[in-house]
């Protein structure tokens, strides 16, 4: 919420967006893709160490924490969901050989 903040208190004409460099990754399989995209986001990061960004290392969610209010909000906007008999099998085959540790390290809480 520091960035929403920022924008409200200071207006968005007071921030920039800047496309460092375009990439190519039509030639890339989707795998080499990723793994370019994420060491290009974190030399930026490194390099630049911009002021709004609060997650330090490209492409995790490593050191960032989610506040109690901001659990119990996302546990009741998912009470009472349920999800379909194909749901259900599409996330089953998507899950099939992981191991149940790697899940819980992907995890927001």
């Amino acid at each position: 919420m520091y960035i929403c903040n920022a924008l409200k208190h200071h207006g968005y004409s007071a921030f920039f967006l800047t496309i460092f460099k375009y990439i190519d990754i039509s030639s890339l399989t989707l795998e080499d893709a990723k793994i370019y995209i994420l060491e290009r986001e974190q030399f930026y990061l490194d390099t630049i160490e911009p002021e709004y960004n609060i997650l330090k290392v490209a492409g995790s969610f490593l050191g960032h924490k989610l506040s109690e209010e901001t659990k119990a909000k996302i546990s009741q906007a998912l009470k009472g969901r349920s999800f379909s008999v194909e749901t259900k099998a599409l996330i089953s085959e998507a899950l099939k050989g992981e191991k149940k540790s790697n899940v819980r390290e992907n995890s927001f809480y």
